[in-house]
């Protein structure tokens, strides 16, 4: 299912946070430039590489942490974690472009999976949260609340054919309380409660 593959992509972006740790240049790791209080470069002994902003030996403001699999984190930065806007892109060729808050997907944001389907709304903690929409290739589209990567609450689910449900969700299912409408003048609209 598309939301449990959402999950496991940001836990392993999620992951990225625990082994950023610059300690200055006063080693080899700081490979070009000041590592310290300046702009450098900064190798970790699993080849990932910091270019950019540091302060107290630290990354902070703008810069780039690209890993050998091929992950690349491109954007703000505050004491050694992704803070602020950024792009953050997968090796199957997902990404995120938003906001980040300690090191997770928080705020406003757009995540576009390697099928070509977006989510494009609220982030809180690395999960889908707060309004947002959530369109696949083949015109299926949900629009409305989402509650730890799930639709939770009012929103309106479209179907390819042009049939809909609206009306309220829970831990990412229709419930009873909504209203279904289809396109074909031979079905009527039901009501669902």
């Amino acid at each position: 299912m598309l939301f449990l593959k959402s999950v496991a992509t940001l836990f392993v972006f999620l992951t990225m946070a625990l082994f950023i740790t610059i300690n200055g240049c006063g080693d080899d790791n700081c490979t070009k430039g000041d590592c310290e209080n300046g702009e450098g470069t900064y190798t970790y002994p699993s080849g990932s590489i910091y270019e950019g902003n540091f302060r107290d030996g630290k990354a902070n403001g703008k810069g780039s942490l690209t890993f050998p699999d091929g992950r690349k984190y491109t954007g703000e930065w505050k004491d050694d974690k992704p803070s602020g806007k950024a792009t953050y892109t997968f090796p199957d060729g997902s990404r995120y472009k938003g906001e980040f808050k300690e090191g997770n997907f928080d705020g406003q944001g757009t995540y576009t999976f390697t099928d070509g389907s977006t989510y494009e709304g609220g982030f809180k903690e690395g999960k889908f949260d707060g309004q947002g929409t959530l369109s696949f290739p083949g015109g299926e589209k949900y629009v409305g609340e989402w509650k730890d990567d799930k639709p939770y609450g009012q929103g309106t689910y479209t179907l390819p054919d042009g049939s809909t449900y609206e009306g309220e969700f829970e831990h990412g299912l229709a419930t009873e309380k909504g209203t279904w409408t289809f396109p074909d003048d031979n079905k009527k609209n039901r009501k669902v409660n």
